[in-house]
């Protein structure tokens, strides 16, 4: 489906990726055995801060989400200065 907007599709090829208009990011239930050992993909997946550690390639997961609140302990009652001190993960 997302190959006839290939001309405006960031796309994954050979280990590489060429950077175009739009980024499609796959978010949610979903495997990562979707993507992985495609060829040529328009396409690539979220992943958890919990799986920042794992050796699944950035090419395939570039991108990662997560509940504020479970990550950090910032209120928005203070100013995001005390964010770093604040922060369960390591930046």
């Amino acid at each position: 489906m997302l190959v006839k907007y290939a001309d405006i599709l960031t796309t994954f090829r050979d280990g590489g990726k060429e950077t175009k208009a739009v980024l499609v990011i796959v978010s949610g239930s979903r495997s990562l055995d979707m993507l992985d050992g495609e060829t040529v993909r328009y396409a690539a997946l979220d992943d958890s801060l919990a799986d920042l550690n794992s050796d699944v390639p950035a090419s395939l997961v570039p991108w990662v989400s997560g509940q504020w609140n479970r990550t950090f302990n910032q209120t928005g009652q203070t100013s995001l200065s005390s964010l770093h001190s604040s922060c369960r993960i390591p930046i």
